[in-house]
């Protein structure tokens, strides 16, 4: 973490912009095996970056994927979820370590989501690729239970590899659903207005 931090390069802080192509990167997943950006061409790429596996949110958004995985394989679109964290944490995630209690679900999501996730879970430490390669994602955008946390965001690249949409949220709930981010895609419209997103002086 610390040779992330160390490495940061303020030039080329929150330069994505839609209408140009999308900087490449590498992260790897929770089996330990790089995903490459560049590698996607061809198809529709929706980057999600999630909070950690202690989020409602998150887990509605994991399940919304799983039962939509044959619309999305229709649209020819590969989706990777991407979290601030290091590769313990992000394999927790996917249910790929201990089992823990979530105070929002009655029932374990480990054993549905080694079964079931079809996508590739990135881990991405200190928010590296989010902030350094240009993302705009803010790492540290927000405090909750004594750790830092990256901002909420979707992305969406088409197959030329160029970027059609970018989304920060403001909290972990204003941002496009699974839904709406496919049907964006379906479309080809990329307007999304969200009527509970947060102002400055409300964040």
């Amino acid at each position: 973490m610390r040779e992330a931090y160390e490495s940061l390069d303020e030039d080329a802080l929150e330069k994505l912009e839609v209408g140009k192509k999308a900087p490449t990167f590498t992260l790897s997943d929770t089996a330990g095996r790089p995903w490459s950006l560049s590698e996607q061409r061809g198809k529709w790429t929706v980057l999600i970056w999630i909070f950690a596996d202690w989020c409602p949110v998150c887990h509605r958004e994991f399940n919304d994927l799983i039962k939509m995985k044959d619309e999305f394989d229709a649209a020819k679109t590969t989706v990777a979820t991407i979290e601030c964290h290091d590769l313990y944490r992000c394999r927790l995630m996917v249910g790929k370590e201990l089992d823990p209690f979530y105070w929002f679900s009655k029932t374990s999501f480990q054993q549905k989501y080694q079964s079931n996730i079809w996508w590739s879970h990135l881990s991405d430490p200190t928010g590296k690729v989010g902030a350094t390669y240009t993302y705009g994602v803010d790492p540290m955008a927000f405090a909750v239970h004594a750790e830092y946390v990256n901002r909420p965001s979707t992305i969406i690249i088409d197959p030329s590899g160029t970027v059609c949409f970018a989304y920060y949220g403001t909290y972990w709930g204003d941002r496009p659903s699974i839904h709406e981010t496919l049907e964006m895609i379906q479309n080809e419209s990329f307007e999304y207005k969200n009527p509970n997103r947060l102002t400055m002086s409300e964040k």
